[in-house]
């Protein structure tokens, strides 16, 4: 891990925060969907977990946004993972700045997801990565993180086509 990861701070998504994150997850589209700020405050609001990387100035260096099941997310890949399983979190987004990549901070943010994970008791973290557009360099990252693939769909009337991840996770805890 470089010395900038160890700089950074994980917390939950506070108000000060929405704008910068707004114009991160933006950034970064299409890897993820573009929001406007009203959107981004029901996520935020909605979601069961919301992290933010922040490094010692106080600087956004990257977020994420996971649902447990039962949510009323009107998200397509969401609604696919819940037809299918009763126990996972879904990892709606997590971006991390460009300048930040390569650091640990994604890295970071995935071991908040997967203990998250543990303590619910969920079997699984599942998330989905654009195939078209393509996103090679989140599909290998997800899986040196242990992530496979199991389904793939088209989305936004046929202008995606995203693979359906998953990996699968040991709880810690005595059922």
């Amino acid at each position: 891990m470089s010395e900038h990861a160890q700089s950074i701070s994980l917390t939950p998504i506070r108000d000060e925060m929405i704008e910068e994150i707004l114009a991160l997850n933006n950034a970064n589209t299409p890897h993820v969907n573009a929001l406007n700020m009203e959107r981004l405050e029901a996520l935020v609001a909605m979601s069961d977990v919301d992290l933010a990387a922040i490094d010692n100035s106080g600087a956004v260096q990257g977020f994420a946004l996971v649902f447990m099941p039962g949510r009323n997310y009107d998200s397509l890949n969401y609604r696919w993972f819940e037809s299918r399983f009763e126990q996972f979190l879904y990892l709606d987004r997590i971006v991390v700045l460009p300048d930040a990549r390569r650091t640990g901070v994604g890295r970071s943010l995935y071991g908040v997801v997967f203990q998250a994970a543990k303590t619910a008791r969920a079997e699984r973290v599942c998330c989905e990565v654009n195939l078209e557009p393509p996103n090679p360099g989140s599909i290998h990252f997800h899986e040196q993180l242990g992530f496979q693939g199991i389904g793939e769909q088209s989305t936004e009337e046929g202008q995606k086509r995203v693979l359906l991840m998953e990996k699968r996770i040991q709880s810690e805890l005595p059922r």
